[in-house]
């Protein structure tokens, strides 16, 4: 999260980058370019498929507690929170109650958070509809992808306390923090203007046109003698 506007940019850089430079099969960063911009961001540990969370869920605590420094020490204790979430996933569990003692260690807050896919409790079916399409099977395939459970709604502070509570006991400040983590965030986007990048295009064309060759030669290139 942008907590100014040096982070934003930083944001801005950190995905352009991930795109450009470390795509492979999705965006990626690596850790050092993730260090060089990480001034005015907020960051967690993440959900379990995040990297710290992950290495606790592969058994790799030692690897896992020195991953956690390295990002306190990139972001700050300020502005790095330990992030816990439960959506019927018994690792979590394990995670979770690993996680609390660690912020206590590295001097962090806890922040509850839920994994929101879908705004409201009834739109997960069209999201399971989704998903579906998304992964190209049919509804009624057995053993398809689908989420663990209905719990990937925004939920109100209410329903967050009642669903750590049979897991773990939190502090009322965990159930907090996600306010105090979009009051931190002091940033300006009330420019009304456009700021696209200024592309240069070669003498000749328009863009239309240029960008109409490229797609020609990228066709080329991938179908060879079969594109016309």
């Amino acid at each position: 999260l942008a907590r100014n506007m040096t982070g934003y940019r930083n944001l801005l850089k950190i995905a352009s980058h991930s795109q450009t430079d470390g795509y492979y099969y999705k965006p990626r960063v690596d850790h050092e370019y993730l260090a060089a911009h990480a001034e005015g961001i907020i960051a967690s540990t993440g959900c379990l498929g995040a990297e710290v969370p992950q290495l606790l869920y592969q058994g790799k605590e030692r690897e896992a507690y020195e991953r956690l420094g390295w990002y306190v020490d990139v972001f700050g204790k300020e502005n790095f929170f330990i992030e816990l979430q439960e959506h019927s996933i018994p690792e979590l569990v394990t995670v979770n109650k690993t996680l609390v003692p660690w912020a206590e260690k590295f001097g962090l807050n806890l922040v509850a958070t839920n994994d929101v896919h879908y705004v409201r409790e009834q739109d997960g079916g069209p999201h399971d509809v989704l998903l579906c399409v998304q992964t190209g099977v049919t509804i009624d395939q057995p053993n398809r992808m689908r989420m663990t459970d209905g719990s990937y709604f925004l939920k109100s502070r209410a329903q967050m306390e009642a669903t750590f509570r049979p897991f773990i006991d939190l502090p009322a400040s965990a159930f907090e923090h996600s306010l105090r983590i979009a009051e931190m965030c002091e940033i300006d986007l009330e420019d009304p203007t456009y700021h696209l990048p200024d592309l240069p295009i070669p003498e000749g064309y328009t863009y239309e046109t240029y960008l109409r060759h490229l797609t020609e030669e990228g066709l080329k290139r991938l179908y060879g003698a079969r594109a016309t």
